[in-house]
């Protein structure tokens, strides 16, 4: 039986394979004390301090569990940090995205997609790269965690934003517009250009 239809607890549905996401505000490594044992634990960063409990189920059963300690500064999961793409879980964590293979949970790579902090993840029509937010750039990224492109601007990026048929629209603190070529990236429209 999956557990975990409760507030602060992400539900990701891929399939057979569900996936629930939970901050854990009290875990400590390695400790009995723990409210929920996971099989093992993932440490990313250098730094102890936040954890976040994954869990994969297939028809209902739990197969596999691990808790990811990052940073203490990580934000909570939510929708807009968490994708599945075919086998691969993609979470944005901090400044990085990590990728980790269902059903195993076994990390496949990481990527430092934004210098800052990476503020959603997007899939887009007619292929299987992400579009990633960060605070102060804009990129597209493939599934084997390559960088397509990336691009800035001239504040952070906390305004609007929009993903086209073509191009990626965004805005930034000043509510300047950037809009960025979907193929490659190139600079459609920026403060400068004007």
């Amino acid at each position: 039986m999956i557990e975990g239809d409760e507030p602060g607890v992400l539900r990701l549905d891929a399939g057979s394979w569900t996936v629930l996401i939970r901050d854990e505000l009290t875990y400590t490594p390695n400790s009995a004390d723990n409210p929920r044992r996971y099989d093992r634990e993932i440490v990313l960063g250098q730094e102890l301090g936040r954890a976040a409990g994954v869990e994969v189920y297939h028809d209902g059963r739990r197969v596999r569990s691990v808790a990811l300690i990052t940073f203490p500064a990580m934000p909570p999961a939510d929708e807009a940090r968490a994708l599945v793409r075919g086998d691969l879980l993609i979470l944005a964590l901090g400044q990085d995205v990590h990728a980790f293979g269902i059903p195993g949970l076994e990390p496949r790579w990481e990527t430092e997609a934004d210098p800052a902090c990476v503020f959603a993840l997007h899939a887009f029509v007619g292929s299987d790269d992400l579009i990633v937010r960060g605070e102060l750039s804009i990129s597209r990224l493939g599934l084997d965690g390559a960088i397509r492109w990336s691009g800035g601007g001239r504040d952070i990026f906390t305004g609007d934003f929009a993903i086209g048929e073509d191009d990626v629209m965004t805005t930034d603190w000043n509510d300047d517009v950037y809009r960025f070529r979907l193929a490659d990236g190139a600079v459609i429209e920026s403060p400068s250009r004007r």
